[in-house]
């Protein structure tokens, strides 16, 4: 499973940074109950990745960009 979170600004440095750790964390419980619902259960393979989104639309797809807390 791929959980992705999309973040948007003027560069793709300032998307990325706007990623806080609490945020990262309701994405952490958020997949970890989704996946909780699988027939897998928790020993399902999950990867949390990154979309950043300059001004222009580019999107650079930081993959694994961040893992269990």
């Amino acid at each position: 499973y791929v959980f992705c979170e999309v973040k948007r600004a003027a560069s793709f440095d300032v998307a990325l940074n706007r990623l806080r750790h609490g945020q990262m964390e309701r994405i952490y419980h958020a997949a970890s109950e989704y996946i909780g619902l699988t027939p897998e259960g928790q020993l399902a393979p999950v990867r949390f990745d990154v979309a950043a989104v300059d001004a222009t639309g580019a999107v650079h797809l930081l993959e694994a960009a961040f893992g269990h807390f």
